[in-house]
Formats: structure tokens, sequence, C-alpha cells
């Protein structure tokens, strides 16, 4: 079935975009995705190992973003699942919606 892709960054602001999220899947009934892509290309000129401690420790936090989106869905009524993911944002959220042949992407505003 296809569903619904809605990725976060987490933080205050991201609330309205979990909420809105929620909201389309109880109204449509499709299944719910929750997305936090970790990107660290701003730091390439820093030693690799640092970098992949970094990496480790935002996958982390991606985690506890996303299990925060998925028990809201869950007081909402709606089954949630979570994914984290590596690399280039946008190409990372347009592979997921692919892969799941989602029929909407739901993005907060920056």
């Amino acid at each position: 079935m296809p569903g619904i892709v809605c990725a976060v960054r987490g933080g205050p602001h991201s609330q309205a975009t979990i909420a809105r999220a929620i909201s389309l899947a109880k109204e449509t009934g499709q299944q719910l995705c929750f997305l936090y892509v970790v990107n660290l290309d701003f730091m390439s000129h820093t030693a690799s190992s640092r970098v992949h401690t970094i990496s480790e420790q935002m996958a982390e936090m991606g985690e506890f973003i996303l299990l925060t989106a998925q028990e809201t869905a869950a007081r909402e009524g709606v089954d949630a699942a979570t994914v984290v993911r590596h690399g280039d944002v946008p190409e990372e959220i347009l592979g997921l919606c692919h892969e799941l042949a989602a029929d909407f992407l739901v993005l907060g505003v920056p």
C-alpha cells in the first residue's frame, strides 16, 4: 500500500510537520513513515574518525527524534514506521519515497 513519508529534523519547528503527517495518515488511512537523514558533508575536511563518531551520534539523535514522532502518532491512533538514513538529504528523501511508492511527502519549512 502506498503511503506517506514525513521527513523531520527535530526541534519545536518539526511539531507542525509531524502533526500534519499524522493528520494526513488519519484522513487517508495510508501508512506513515518518518524519516531522518544524517548528512555531514559540511565536515568533509575533518578527520574521518571524528566524522564517523559524530555520524553515529547524529544517527542516535535521529532515532530519538523519530521515536518521539512515532509515539506522538501512536497517541493519535496511527502506526508509524521510522527510518534513519545517511547521505544527501534530497536524494535520501526521494529514494525512500520511490521505495515505498509514497503518495505523499510531508516536509516542514526550514
